[in-house]
């Protein structure tokens, strides 16, 4: 059997040092309304009013809560 070897050193990602990899995954409105406990309706009014962190649009039929945003939301609740 006759193996080809292939470089793949181009394949390589270098990040800057001190470069946080971010992982950040996009939830949809049922994981946030899962992970808050809140209802949809809650969710939207609070948007309205300034409360909760409004979606990102994804194409042009898609929005979604980044999870890191969605924590530090619910961080900042735990104190009251």
């Amino acid at each position: 059997m006759n193996l080809k070897q292939y470089d793949y050193s181009h394949f390589r990602t270098v990040l800057p040092k001190n470069q946080p990899v971010l992982t950040d995954r996009a939830l949809t409105r049922g994981e946030v309304c899962s992970k808050t406990g809140l209802s949809k309706s809650t969710v939207y009014r609070l948007i309205k009013q300034g409360g909760f962190p409004a979606p990102r649009r994804f194409g042009n039929r898609s929005s979604r809560w980044l999870e890191s945003v969605i924590d530090g939301w619910m961080q900042s609740k735990e104190g009251e």
